[in-house]
């Protein structure tokens, strides 16, 4: 029977863990109320808040004068069986090649470094022999004696180099009285069991992604797409509670994960964002060392993508040779890593990882630009621009979101990228880059070229990230300067229509998925007439953007836009290995390709699964998403930064 979550959680501190440092099973200790820090609400400026907005910051009644924390139970992971694993669990499910299998034991919170802790010896009888132990006797010490050791020269270990986070990683808890979204929530689950079985069945007889697009994944070889999906994947796995799945992956990466012997050009942004994020995230979800071991020794090989006269990342490197090249390289890419870095160099204690986003950041604020905006391209070795065209769509959108993240991952606190991204897009406003339509007056994003003046009067699938984006905004404005009204009425104005016309943009097909590209013009109004640019691409923008609308508003009606878009997807891109890409999204049945973006499990159906979910899994206030989808904590949590919920 599920429970309800609690909203009575109380992080813990540093000092409680080192005191229960000798216990045998690691625990979460209670904070004292001395921990306690709460808000003064007499220097937060209430807000004006219409029917339509709901902000979730103020989690107190009118009648209350004080904010209550959140009190999540500290319980084990619920492992919910559907249908489909029942079928599978009879049948046999496939896994990754050659792997043993291992046994079915919760990973949630009490297990460290692959090892799981037995329950507590006996004190010894007076009778026992005590002072030091002889070889031949600790070669026979039982099990439980070498899981003791083994835990506490972890411990150890941990107090020297890796901080063991003080805050609770995930409540996995819903609402029983919640019926629609229990079920919403476990066919979504269902979802994330039929894309993975598929796509394993189809890496099995070799029909697995021919890689048509290169803006899916750069890596040419199967095997690696494979392995790219499958680090992605491991944080949605602890999320939906796919404990044997996750297992699996756990040990493919302690055995398997090799990508020093590769002789061939990776992409930077993609190991960064799809690997170290991964790694990290499902660090921050087990505290499960070898995970931040694997984070950490990918992004040293990465030293020389960063060795570039202007200090700016090289687009791809050669791990096995270590030759980094591609001096072109995209906004995006000039940004990546801004949130990674900086909780890699948290939790190792070593600041070299943050000073590879902070040379990034220092020069793009000093950069010049035209009227305020930053250009699609850079020259890396010249620091140059290499284009003239601004947008917010993919080959940019990574750099505006990881401003904020940045800000909110520090809890509010780096006012430098905040005030780079406000500045940002103040210039994106002040340049037209939001387009009004001619009939219904929808407003989108669209590309504009400075030198010509020119505007592309489309939006694209990647921009419709910024609904999300700018609600997030919204809150950073009313938490850090909640004297902003302009800013905070604009933000909130941006996150509302941008979601509506990713919606309607949806809605106007005939298979009720998000095109490409769709247009604004005579002839188009969200729409796209052409006979190019209407795939569907399974990434997860537009599910971040219901989600994130959903926590912060409270609109019933992003939930059924996100129960209309895990529809939609599963009515017309599923087939006998899992979930593709399609062609045509005018086109019932369409033709399906046989590939699908590697963060459709690790994002799109994360974010469509947490729709559905209760607050306090994953809540907003603890927890700031990267760009592949994976959770990482937020520092502030362990600096007492009250609730949002």
């Amino acid at each position: 029977m599920e429970q309800n979550c609690s909203n009575n959680d109380k992080s813990s501190t540093k000092d409680d863990v080192k005191a229960k440092s000798n216990e045998l099973v690691p625990k979460i200790p209670e904070a004292r109320p001395s921990d306690e820090v709460r808000i003064d609400l007499a220097k937060i400026r209430p807000m004006s808040i219409d029917e339509n907005y709901v902000s979730i910051m103020q989690t107190y009644s009118k009648e209350q004068t004080k904010l209550e924390p959140i009190k999540i139970p500290i319980q084990p992971l619920e492992i919910i069986t559907t249908p489909l694993e029942r079928k599978l669990s009879m049948e046999g499910s496939p896994s990754v090649e050659n792997i043993p299998s291992v046994e079915n034991t919760l990973f949630m919170d009490t297990k460290y470094n692959g090892v799981q802790p037995p329950p507590p010896s006996p004190p010894p009888s007076p009778s026992s022999p005590t002072g030091n132990v002889t070889k031949v006797e600790e070669n026979n010490l039982d099990e439980k004696a070498k899981a003791e050791k083994e835990l506490k020269q972890w411990e150890k270990l941990s107090k020297e180099k890796f901080p063991v986070p003080s805050m609770r990683r995930i409540c996995s808890t819903m609402s029983s009285s919640d019926t629609q979204s229990n079920t919403r929530r476990l066919f979504v689950k269902e979802m994330v069991h039929k894309a993975w079985h598929g796509a394993m069945r189809a890496r099995n007889d070799n029909s697995i992604l021919s890689l048509k697009h290169s803006s899916h994944i750069s890596f040419k070889d199967r095997s690696l797409v494979s392995q790219d999906s499958l680090v992605n994947a491991m944080s949605t796995f602890i999320v939906v509670g796919m404990e044997t799945e996750f297992k699996s992956a756990q040990r493919w990466i302690e055995t398997k994960l090799e990508l020093n012997n590769i002789d061939k050009e990776l992409d930077v942004t993609r190991l960064v964002s799809n690997y170290i994020g991964s790694l990290l995230s499902c660090f921050a979800l087990t505290w499960d060392r070898i995970f931040l071991d694997k984070a950490e020794q990918l992004a040293n090989k990465l030293d020389a993508a960063y060795r570039s006269v202007t200090g700016l990342p090289y687009q791809q490197i050669n791990l096995s040779t270590g030759q980094a090249g591609g001096s072109l390289v995209w906004l995006s890419e000039v940004s990546n890593g801004m949130l990674e870095y900086c909780y890699l160099s948290d939790v190792t204690d070593d600041p070299k990882y943050r000073q590879r986003c902070d040379v990034a950041r220092a020069f793009l604020k000093q950069h010049s630009k035209s009227n305020g905006l930053y250009m699609l391209r850079l020259d890396v070795d010249t620091g140059l621009w290499a284009s003239t065209s601004s947008t917010l769509s993919f080959a940019a959108s990574q750099f505006y979101q990881s401003l904020l993240d940045r800000f909110i991952y520090s809890g509010y606190e780096d006012v430098t990228s905040f005030q780079m991204f406000i500045d940002a897009m103040d210039a994106i406003q002040k340049n037209g880059l939001f387009g009004t339509s001619l009939k219904a007056k929808m407003i989108y994003a669209r590309d504009y070229d400075s030198t010509t003046g020119h505007y592309d009067e489309f939006m694209s699938h990647y921009s419709s990230y910024l609904g999300g984006m700018f609600a997030l905004a919204a809150f950073a404005i009313q938490h850090r300067m909640p004297n902003d009204d302009e800013h905070l009425q604009m933000y909130r104005k941006l996150a509302d229509d941008l979601t509506e016309t990713c919606h309607i943009a949806s809605d106007r097909t005939a298979t009720k998925l998000i095109p490409t590209r769709f247009y604004f013009d005579e002839k188009d109004e969200a729409t796209n007439s052409r006979m190019y640019d209407r795939e569907h691409i399974l990434s997860p923008e537009l599910a971040k953007t219901y989600f994130i609308m959903w926590r912060l508003t409270k609109q019933q009606k992003y939930r059924e836009y996100a129960w209309e878009l895990a529809q939609a997807i599963d009515r017309n891109c599923l087939n006998e290995k899992g979930y593709w890409d399609i062609a045509d999204v005018e086109q019932v049945p369409s033709k399906k390709f046989d590939y699908h973006d590697s963060h459709f499990i690790g994002g799109t159906l994360k974010f469509l699964y947490l729709t559905f979910c209760d607050d306090c899994v994953l809540p907003l206030n603890m927890w700031v998403f990267n760009g592949s989808g994976n959770p990482l904590p937020i520092t502030a949590h362990d600096k007492g930064l009250q609730t949002m919920q």
